[in-house]
């Protein structure tokens, strides 16, 4: 079975949910709906269908992080980057993909600037930490995931950590 075929069904998935109707559904939710869309159709290699969402996703949050930044940013560059990798995973306009990673990490900069404890954490892991110094926090720490299910988030660094085929997907 090649990975593109055990990722199709969690981009199916995220093309039913999309889909369905929701009266209560806030814009927010739409916008993460849509990221995730975005990513599952690139990991399938559906090149065409993975970057309007994505983009679509971009624009909600950038009009939410115009009206409550402090709500939005962190969503907000987390769209840019999902939009610059899908980019490049599939050599489509890179010029933009190289806009919207500087962009995602001026929002992080700032974000860093004006909370530095909220990201404090963050920052370790990226400059301080080795891979299993990190997991082994993530795993102290109980943390899960926010997909419904509550996974841990420690195992679930774990096993990628350990899985020696490329490209990784976690689910």
């Amino acid at each position: 079975i090649q990975h593109t075929d055990l990722m199709r069904p969690a981009r199916d998935l995220a093309h039913h949910l999309l889909t369905l109707p929701s009266p209560n559904s806030t814009p927010a939710q739409r916008a993460y709906r849509l990221n995730w869309l975005g990513i599952r159709s690139s990991q399938v290699g559906d090149k065409r269908g993975a970057l309007p969402p994505i983009q679509e996703a971009v624009d909600i949050r950038r009009r939410l992080a115009e009206a409550e930044p402090a709500a939005y940013l962190p969503d907000l560059a987390m769209s840019l980057w999902a939009n610059a990798w899908v980019r490049n995973a599939h050599g489509i306009e890179l010029s933009d993909a190289l806009t919207a990673v500087a962009e995602a990490i001026k929002i992080y900069e700032q974000l860093v600037e004006h909370l530095p404890d909220a990201y404090s954490g963050y920052l370790k892991v990226l400059f301080e930490m080795s891979a299993e110094e990190a997991v082994a926090e993530m795993t102290a720490a109980n943390l899960r995931g926010r997909g419904g299910a509550g996974f841990p988030a420690g195992i679930k660094w774990e096993s990628g950590r350990k899985e020696r085929a490329t490209p990784k997907f976690v689910v």
